[in-house]
């Protein structure tokens, strides 16, 4: 399936304006009519709220280790600040990348040394205000073909593009997944292994699997090898340019660059994967080289720029990471039911309009002209969070559905994590792990 691009006009975001979010309905009546928001439309608002993380280096096993509780935001707070802390500036970068960027610091104090398997659990962070971010602009004429991707139709019949997570990388299990649901699916995720380069720049299992399927291809894609010596600042420079232009042609070679999604580093917020943004600059100089690269040889794919749910760990505040608008075709917002458990409205609105929450994201996203997509999402009951998610629960689904609705042409996909371990314990079928929470869905959905 190719996916054509669409530019979005500066006058097309000037305007500004608060989206509701709607009762929940079957998607058979979903529709992108006359309620549905315009491509100007604004969602506003911040979150507290967890971050979340993928799956292991096998490409197939989720990794999620003990989170940390968000810090609390009181009620009513503003989308930004009048003016931003003189100590957290946070500037859209230039379209170069930087010849000298910043050394990459250390982590901070309080956090442990990430286990092999899971990230630290710690103390959170002091609250603070985001940072302002400076206006969208219109891209430059050399930035025209890098906005959004407008995917457009679906498979599914539904009113966005949808799809899933399923471990194991075997198409048959996500098939049944659709099968399960009623409904086809647009968009499959997935993730190759990451532990040395060779894994990264051509896991040839990854591209024999779902080479010749009709889905958008969302991959996960690490930045850095985890068992081999690498850094942000030396990817900043350019020293592994060579693997990134291997990266691309290996893509297009196989065809698949016009079907492929890149979520590269993603979780960037968060404090338990190497290339986390403890050095936002290095983060974003690096994303810039490695586009830089692929591009050249593969301009098709598409770019996910895709954050945690909440105040980071790593960067509190993810936008200081952001690479510039000709570098990002989409902003990824990763939200399970956890910290806190969507048990009441009030729960839901900490997850919606808290500190860097979904509203705050797509406010983002719309602003500079890019799409929205939320590439994880889904219940969290296991032991890796006992006493800080939801259970069974079919009021989170039904506030996400929700929220997709509310996004209309904004959303560029969706993907249910669809991961059994019993850390998450988190599946709709195959196992049916959470029945009250699979009727919702499955209601929801045909």
């Amino acid at each position: 399936m190719k996916l054509p691009r669409s530019r979005v006009g500066a006058t097309a975001l000037a305007a500004v304006a608060l989206l509701s979010i709607t009762a929940c309905q079957p998607l058979a009546q979903l529709s992108h009519g006359p309620d549905s928001p315009s491509q100007g439309a604004v969602i506003g608002a911040r979150q507290g709220g967890i971050p979340e993380s993928g799956p292991t280096d096998e490409g197939t096993a989720v990794s999620r280790g003990e989170r940390r509780a968000p810090t609390a935001v009181p009620p009513g707070t503003p989308l930004v600040t009048a003016a931003p802390p003189a100590e957290v500036p946070v500037e859209v970068p230039a379209a170069a990348v930087p010849e000298s960027p910043a050394p990459v610091v250390a982590p901070p104090t309080a956090a442990a040394p990430p286990a092999a398997d899971a990230p630290p659990a710690a103390a959170p962070p002091a609250a603070a205000a985001p940072a302002a971010v400076p206006p969208a602009a219109a891209p430059p004429a050399a930035a025209a073909g890098r906005q959004a991707a407008a995917m457009q139709g679906s498979r599914s019949g539904a009113a966005w593009r949808s799809g899933v997570y399923v471990p194991g990388s075997d198409p048959e299990e996500y098939e049944a997944f659709a099968a399960w649901r009623g409904r086809e699916l647009d968009v499959v995720v997935d993730w190759p292994a990451r532990s040395s380069w060779a894994d990264i720049v051509n896991p040839t299992w990854l591209y024999n699997n779902w080479s010749g399927t009709p889905y958008i291809k969302s991959f996960g894609v690490a930045m850095l090898p985890e068992k081999e010596s690498a850094s942000l600042d030396a990817c900043a420079r350019g020293s592994y340019d060579r693997h990134w232009r291997e990266f691309g042609e290996n893509l297009a070679e196989r065809g698949l660059a016009d079907e492929v999604i890149i979520r590269l580093g993603w979780e960037f917020n968060g404090d338990w994967y190497k290339w986390s943004a403890r050095n936002p600059e290095a983060f974003a100089a690096c994303w810039r080289a490695i586009h830089t690269q692929v591009e050249r040889v593969a301009p098709e794919l598409r770019w996910d720029w895709n954050v945690n749910r909440g105040r980071g760990h790593s960067v509190a505040d993810a936008r200081k990471a952001y690479p510039g608008d000709q570098y990002v075709d989409i902003v990824g917002i990763d939200s399970y039911d956890i910290w806190p458990g969507v048990r009441t409205e009030a729960d839901w609105q900490e997850h919606l309009a808290g500190e860097f929450g979904l509203r705050f994201w797509a406010d983002f996203a719309i602003q500079r002209g890019k799409q929205v997509s939320v590439p994880e999402w889904g219940l969290y009951p296991g032991t890796e969070q006992a006493g800080n998610n939801g259970g069974d629960n079919p009021l989170y689904i039904e506030k996400m559905v929700g929220f997709f609705r509310s996004l209309g042409d904004h959303l560029a996909y969706e993907s249910y994590f669809n991961q059994s371990r019993s850390g998450v314990a988190g599946s709709l079928v195959s196992p049916n792990q959470n029945p009250r929470g699979s009727a919702a869905y499955q209601k929801l959905y045909r």
